[in-house]
């Protein structure tokens, strides 16, 4: 599928221009590692605490924070509880909507539209229609869309 739009370039890849400066790339460079380790910690936290592993550092910063093994699972456990107790609510939800609307077939994508079904809108003139579709870039002196007078109710 081909993309159009500003920004997009021959091969539809989206070209974003950028100035990546030295200093700007060091800091998220290190930031990005400060955030890998700290989620690496919490990825050690729970695996020796689940999988009943000893690992000195490990326990020594667990007990510097004040957090427990026991505390650990017991967390891990309420959150999976937690989580089937969601997961379950949201199936009783797809069942109800299913019962009460039906289900999702009916639904299609609405046809392509055609040049012939854009002019018979009378948005525009079929000149400047035409200079639209052909020119890659185009100016125009004053808007070619003409107004439309929308009753309210």
């Amino acid at each position: 599928m081909v993309k159009s739009g500003q920004g997009y370039g021959q091969n539809g890849m989206m070209v974003t221009p950028s100035s990546n400066h030295l200093l700007k790339s060091i800091v998220l460079v290190f930031l990005t590692s400060i955030m890998w380790a700290y989620s690496l910690l919490v990825l050690l936290f729970f695996s020796t605490a689940l999988l009943y592993l000893r690992l000195s550092f490990v326990e020594q910063l667990k007990a510097r924070l004040g957090i427990s093994d026991s505390l650990l699972r017991k967390f891990v456990w309420n959150s999976l509880i937690l989580w089937i107790i969601f997961v379950f609510v949201l199936w009783i939800w797809r069942f109800y909507n299913k019962k009460k609307f039906g289900s999702l077939h009916r639904r299609r994508y609405p046809p392509v539209t055609t040049d012939e079904d854009m002019l018979k809108l009378g948005l525009m003139s079929e000149r400047d229609y035409v200079q639209l579709r052909k020119c890659k870039i185009i100016a125009f002196d004053k808007n070619p869309i003409t107004h439309i007078e929308v009753e309210h109710k």
